[in-house]
């Protein structure tokens, strides 16, 4: 299983990833787990996986 643990996005102050974008890049890469981590907001951590 191919998985990406630390993924910052939208919601941290040093990215401009959206959570969309995350997702849909996950599935075209084949990641069937992403955690997206964030800093400095109270949305700190989300798994996404992918079945």
């Amino acid at each position: 299983m191919r998985a990406d643990y630390h993924v910052h996005t939208e919601f941290s102050d040093d990215s401009d990833y959206a959570m969309e974008k995350v997702i849909q890049d996950s599935i075209a890469r084949n990641i069937m787990n992403a955690t997206m981590r964030n800093y400095y907001t109270l949305l700190r951590t989300i798994t996404i996986t992918v079945f």
